[in-house]
């Protein structure tokens, strides 16, 4: 009787399932494209927690004669400060070079996009250009439009 009664509640699901109309089914989205909708809000998120970092780089090359090699000479705080679900820490490394290492939410698990500071003494006042590259992500031109390139070197 168990058995009767499971087979006609099957059965009864399954027509009530094909009653549903098609317009209430989501439209389908590619396996694809929703990977590449995460990385991009991953590496968004990267290139917005870095935007402070940039800056207080800038503020130390303008009253040193070079750039800050951590965080602490930088006056960042920690890596882990800046830490998100996309951004496991945001570095910096001598030369004032920065390293934003993201976690799996960004579809590579520890994967890193290195900023390297360049001082324009032609500027006038001494601005700080930026280059953004990444072997992690060989899609990072696309994700960053165009800001990043990907490259072979870590």
């Amino acid at each position: 009787m168990t058995t009767t009664f499971f087979s006609r509640a099957v059965a009864t699901y399954a027509v009530v399932a094909l009653m549903i109309p098609s317009s209430w089914a989501a439209e389908p989205v590619t396996a694809g494209a929703q990977d590449q909708q995460m990385q991009m809000n991953a590496v968004a998120e990267a290139l917005q927690a870095v935007g402070p970092v940039e800056q207080a780089i800038q503020s130390y090359r303008l009253t040193h004669d070079g750039f800050p090699a951590s965080n602490a000479e930088a006056g960042v705080g920690p890596a882990t400060r800046f830490a998100s679900n996309s951004v496991r820490s945001v570095a910096v490394g001598p030369d004032g070079v920065i390293d934003v290492s993201l976690t799996a939410a960004s579809g590579v698990d520890g994967g890193v996009i290195r900023f390297h500071p360049e001082f324009a003494a032609q500027s006038g006042g001494g601005d700080v250009h930026w280059t953004c590259a990444s072997a992690s992500y060989a899609n990072i031109g696309d994700l960053t439009g165009g800001t990043c390139e990907h490259t072979t070197q870590p």
